[in-house]
């Protein structure tokens, strides 16, 4: 299922998401199927990053499509970043995707997450798939990229 992406100006995108219970330690199915959906919606609109209150949820869930894959971390958090690095963003919530601006991030992070088999995992990512982690987390606390842009949009 592909789902509407809100666009800037919807408050859903500014609203700081809630964690995912994790009871007994398994992802909820209706969490499952969300993160499904998802990553249906990142595809179809050529993303390589999306969070789930960009489509309407807000709750802590993120999709990356890594390269390779697409990773889908509940409850993710930064626990190590490091370096530095620029790098020209854009959002599938901001015009579409068209508009694009500099935002410095870190060079590498480390993020532990819950994976959707509802395993704890941690992952280390680097250069452009680590700004993709930062700006989708980023999103999960109300911030847009455009928050960080160096100069105007």
């Amino acid at each position: 299922m592909i789902l509407a992406v809100r666009q800037k100006g919807d408050a859903v995108l500014r609203t700081v998401c809630g964690s995912v219970p994790l009871a007994g330690g398994c992802v909820p199915d209706d969490v499952v199927k969300i993160a499904e959906a998802m990553v249906a919606t990142m595809t179809a609109h050529s993303g390589i990053g999306l969070a789930a209150n960009q489509v309407g949820f807000a709750i802590r869930v993120v999709v990356v499509a890594n390269g390779g894959a697409p990773l889908v971390m509940v409850n993710p958090e930064i626990v190590r970043a490091d370096g530095e690095q620029e790098s020209n963003e854009g959002c599938l919530s901001v015009a579409h995707g068209f508009t694009r601006g500099v935002v410095r991030r870190a060079l590498r992070v480390r993020v532990a997450y819950t994976d959707i088999l509802g395993a704890p995992r941690k992952i280390k990512l680097h250069g452009l798939w680590a700004a993709v982690a930062q700006h989708e987390i980023d999103h999960l606390n109300g911030i847009l990229f455009t928050d960080h842009v160096k100069g105007k949009i």
